[in-house]
């Protein structure tokens, strides 16, 4: 309950974090040498992100099948099997990173968690066209469907909202017993806040803050869009 002292000012944390209704980034990846080579090329054409969030790659992969990939020099890139970032395998995985014609293996993921799925980060040496190549342990193939997922964890940064610190926190507008307008909000580029995080992705927060009018209880309603679930 709120003091019973009218006008305080409350600044509320909100820690807002990017779900997208199954993203909790909890495993890191990993980048060792050696993997998979060979291959068929599915799906087709050639990938390209500027988002931090997880794309779908495809859902239908198998194993012993690769995609290219656009990427751009001194940007991290990852590629999850990890049910915990929206990927999918129900087989020991693994993935391989290799040159656009398939003869360098730049990164390789066997186990990277309990599940024994694999998760590659990688930062980009150069601008160029890049494959990755989903196999089942040892280099193996198979026809279970596999869901692979990609991000440029580096990009979309750009410069952090005004409201990315406690000091610069968005004030709030506070209504009666009926729900007013809505404040709209943005974490592109938000920085961490070094407050401890329930889950999700911790540097991803922004700060709010109210003024009381009234000594009552205050509701705050945070409502997602139709690409971020908050």
């Amino acid at each position: 309950m709120i003091s019973k002292r009218n006008h305080i000012l409350l600044v509320i944390f909100i820690t807002i974090q990017f779900l997208l209704s199954w993203q909790v980034s909890f495993a890191q990846g990993e980048c060792l040498s050696g993997g998979c080579s060979g291959g068929s090329n599915f799906p087709t054409g050639t990938y390209g992100s500027t988002s931090s969030s997880w794309s779908t790659v495809s859902t239908a992969i198998y194993a012993g099948e690769y995609a290219y990939y656009s990427v751009t020099s001194g940007e991290t890139y990852e590629w999850s099997l990890l049910a915990s970032d929206g990927g999918e395998a129900t087989y020991d995985s693994e993935l391989t990173l290799l040159s656009e014609d398939g003869t360098t293996s730049l990164c390789y993921s066997d186990d990277v968690d309990a599940t024994n799925d694999a998760k590659i980060v990688w930062t980009a040496t150069f601008t160029g066209t890049v494959r990755v190549l989903v196999n089942q342990f040892s280099c193996a193939t198979n026809s279970t469907f596999t869901t692979l997922v990609w991000r440029c964890s580096s990009c979309g940064s750009g410069s952090a909202p005004s409201n990315d610190d406690c000091s610069g926190a968005s004030l709030l507008s506070v209504y009666g017993s009926s729900c007013g307008g809505a404040t709209s909000g943005d974490v592109s580029g938000a920085t961490s806040s070094l407050i401890p995080d329930c889950s999700g992705t911790s540097e991803d927060d922004v700060w709010f803050k109210f003024v009381a009018g009234a000594s009552t209880y205050h509701i705050i309603t945070v409502s997602g869009s139709v690409n971020f679930d908050a």
